[in-house]
């Protein structure tokens, strides 16, 4: 089951609740990476596309949140099916290893590039 996260400051009619655009938004997540990144589709738990350029996914099994652009969905998904593929297991102990005071997070809106941020403590 995937959680797509909607905020609206009226209560939505049955049935209207799937036309908002962050809704909207999450469903083409889910399809192009159905279709295309099927083991990373199945890892996701949560959508929050309240922003188009920070959509938030949850992920079972990584416990930081991962950043797409709605501009880059396709190349965002792809890369972070690699990344986890390739270096989740030395991820996760980077995050073990740090202070309980850090807030990180997996960035992947940007071509080509993923940025694991975070990791220093906050003032």
């Amino acid at each position: 089951m995937v959680v797509l996260r909607a905020v609206s400051d009226a209560l939505p009619k049955v049935g209207t609740a799937v036309g908002m655009s962050e809704v909207a938004l999450g469903l083409e997540i889910l399809k192009t990476a159905l279709l295309q990144e099927r083991d990373l589709a199945t890892q996701i738990k949560n959508i929050d596309a309240g922003n188009s350029e920070k959509i938030k996914l949850q992920l079972d099994a990584f416990p930081v949140p991962v950043w797409l652009a709605a501009d880059a969905i396709e190349s965002g998904l792809h890369h972070i099916a690699l990344f986890l593929k390739q270096h989740k297991i030395h991820v996760l102990q980077l995050i073990r290893d740090n202070s309980a005071e850090t807030q990180p997070y997996l960035d992947a809106r940007f071509q080509d590039t993923l940025y694991l941020g975070g990791l220093a403590e906050s003032e």
